[in-house]
């Protein structure tokens, strides 16, 4: 029995797991799952994601399909490979608080926007979607206040890379230039996370044209 990724990195999620898998140095077997293939939704495949999402890992067996909780594990289990997770305690639950974070306000605001045009429901993005982003913006660049990282650590942490991997996608709904703060954090991650060119900018330019059309018609 192998690794497997279950993975489209047109999702934010995805890239995130993808970068952390990178730099682990997980041996792993990636299996791309393109949204519009129903299969992903149909048993057998419902027994790797019964909460019917793109993404899942199975590792010799044991099977995960939350971002954050991939990460964790991946993090944990690669510990001698990966110094993003720390171990001290209030350390690490800061970046868990980051993880919750990103996946009850980052994440939503970006989901509602961009889900219905991504589904074929609608054509454009509603401008009450657009300013939900723009209020998780204000929030993050508050928590960037002087602070190079999301967790004040000697480098980059895995709350980096969950975070950028959405934020970097949501950029194309809102002016990154009205929150410097997340601008600059951004740079820093481009700049120095090994893993964000050559996991988070394909899939995130291919995110950024599937949004163009209706960019335009908003």
């Amino acid at each position: 029995m192998d690794n497997f990724l279950y993975a489209n990195d047109i999702s934010p999620p995805c890239r995130a797991v993808l970068m952390v898998a990178k730099e682990s140095k997980m041996d792993y077997k990636l299996r791309e799952v393109k949204q519009e293939d129903q299969k992903y939704i149909a048993e057998p495949f419902l027994k790797i994601i019964p909460a019917r999402k793109i993404l899942s890992m199975v590792d010799y067996g044991f099977t995960l399909w939350d971002s954050h909780a991939i990460i964790s594990y991946l993090a944990d289990e690669f510990a001698n490979r990966l110094a993003l997770y720390p171990k001290e305690l209030q350390k690490r639950a800061e970046v868990i608080q980051c993880f919750i974070f990103n996946a009850s306000v980052l994440s939503p605001a970006l989901k509602r926007a961009v889900r219905p045009v991504l589904t074929g429901e609608r054509t454009s993005i509603l401008k009450e979607d657009i300013d939900a982003c723009k209020d998780a913006f204000s929030q993050l660049d508050k928590l960037l206040e002087d602070t190079k990282w999301l967790v004040q650590y000697e480098t980059y942490t895995v709350a980096d890379i969950c975070c950028v991997a959405t934020i970097s996608s949501a950029s194309v709904l809102v002016d990154v230039n009205q929150y410097p703060n997340i601008k600059a954090w951004m740079k820093c991650c481009e700049e120095e996370i090994p893993s964000y060119k050559e996991f988070n900018e394909p899939g995130l330019k291919k995110f950024h044209a599937l949004l163009a059309p209706a960019l335009s018609n908003s």
